[in-house]
């Protein structure tokens, strides 16, 4: 569920990759006017690539609608159609020269005008949405020169890359990943069951996670480390990951791909999402409004509602920031890492698993239910409208310790309305918080709707 935004004041461009038309890197502009793309160093937008021009074309806002102008030498075209200046609508696709990159155009909060009704308009690229996950990864950032070469798309860059297998990659840059001219890696580090290992996309606790390129699609490979392989329980745990990844099917949800077992290691492969996980996104940029976190929130509640709901419930067990990721452009949510799922089947005591602050008491002691899932949701909400862990907040109240708000004058900014949902679902006691999902998603979005929260 998306709460209002500001319409065409915001305004984000998104870069795809050859051959697939998946989201690379992410541009978003809020209260900007003009917004220069070309090879320059000094645009707003930078792309390296042959056939963009140093300052290739500029959208510009002009009211309630934008334009944009071709500048550059080799041409600039609108949903397929070559122009020198025209009006952009949401969802529209730029393209810089006719073999150059590809730019997304979207507004959020603004509906998307279909490109199949858009004069001499070409096929809209797949929808980020139904792109899935990608653990402890983030796009590359805007100011670097990392980049994914030229974008082509459909059946034309099908065809252009199968001609090109024996490419020579002649056009692309030292720090490019694929090349521009046939979509493939350009550096393989090794190769693993036919997965080409492009790049590290992060080391945790439990795995080590790759970008990889397979029968002409990129996907997420996340391997057990090596110091685990001989350990019973983080094999269960893996094990366990796969096999609920599987069942699931959830836009939310990290998609599942293969499990197999190589070398004696083990490896997971999901499809790749682009984002930033919660805990990154305040890092870089602060506390979040109100509305920001009570949407991510309520898109939390969602997933869990749907793990919640199932004939034998799942508990994850580990929600927190920086296992929450916002899709690039979009700010859907996705939970990540179910390396800590759990059946809930039996009350018997289980493994202790959860993060410091975040987990609920009970779960602390072994004993998980779904209200323990809820407990995190809150804890989290903390985080993302303080900017501290949600640890800072314990207190000894009344014989028990537990996350408390009042006197806290890092949490003044938290309004009374949302502070109170906080409070409960927080309760030390699981039958005293909210009982499902559900109810905290609809709390949530009773808080929006409250005067002191517009304000």
């Amino acid at each position: 569920m998306t709460l209002p935004s500001d319409g065409f004041d915001v305004i984000t461009l998104t870069l795809l990759h050859p051959v697939q038309s998946i989201p690379i890197q992410t541009w978003t502009f809020s209260g900007k006017d003009v917004i220069s793309i070309g090879r320059a160093p000094d645009n707003n937008v930078v792309l390296y690539s042959a056939v963009v021009s140093r300052r290739h074309a500029e959208l510009r806002r002009n009211g309630d609608i934008w334009e944009l102008t071709n500048l550059g030498t080799n041409g600039t075209y609108l949903n397929g159609k070559r122009v020198q200046q025209s009006i952009v609508a949401n969802g529209s696709v730029l393209r810089l020269a006719r073999s150059g990159p590809n730019l997304k155009i979207q507004f959020p909060g603004e509906p998307s005008v279909g490109l199949e009704n858009a004069a001499t308009a070409s096929p809209s690229p797949p929808d980020p949405s139904l792109l899935q996950v990608t653990p402890d990864y983030s796009p590359p950032d805007q100011n670097t020169q990392e980049h994914y070469g030229d974008v082509d798309r459909g059946p034309e860059a099908k065809a252009k890359q199968v001609a090109n297998r024996s490419c020579t990659h002649q056009r692309t840059a030292a720090n490019s990943l694929f090349c521009p001219d046939c979509g493939q890696p350009t550096q393989v580090q090794q190769i693993i069951r036919g997965y080409q290992v492009v790049r590290v996309l992060g080391r945790g606790g439990m795995g080590t996670t790759y970008l990889t390129w397979k029968d002409d699609q990129i996907r997420v490979l996340k391997e057990i480390n090596a110091d685990l392989v001989d350990n019973p329980k983080a094999q269960q745990l893996f094990e366990r990951e796969a096999h609920t990844l599987q069942q699931l099917n959830h836009p939310g949800v990290p998609r599942f791909f293969d499990f197999f077992t190589e070398a004696g290691k083990r490896y997971l492969v999901m499809e790749m999402i682009y984002g930033q996980d919660l805990e990154r996104w305040v890092l870089q940029k602060g506390p979040v409004s109100s509305q920001q976190a009570i949407d991510w929130m309520v898109q939390a509640c969602e997933v869990l509602d749907y793990l919640h709901s199932r004939e034998t419930p799942i508990i994850h067990r580990d929600i927190k920031p920086g296992n929450l990721l916002s899709r690039v452009g979009t700010q859907q949510l996705v939970v990540l890492d179910f390396g800590a799922v759990r059946a809930m089947k039996s009350p018997a005591l289980g493994t202790r698993i959860g993060a410091e602050g975040y987990s609920a008491p009970e779960q602390d002691r072994g004993r998980p239910v779904l209200q323990s899932d809820l407990y995190s949701v809150g804890s989290t909400l903390v985080y993302l409208l303080t900017g501290s862990g949600p640890s800072r907040f314990y207190r000894q109240i009344q014989g028990n310790v537990r996350l408390w708000l009042d006197g806290q004058p890092e949490a003044t900014r938290i309004k009374p309305e949302l502070r109170s949902v906080i409070m409960r679902v927080t309760d030390p006691l699981p039958e005293k918080r909210y009982t499902t999902a559900r109810d905290l998603a609809a709390a949530l979005l009773g808080c929006v709707r409250t005067p002191s929260l517009q304000a």
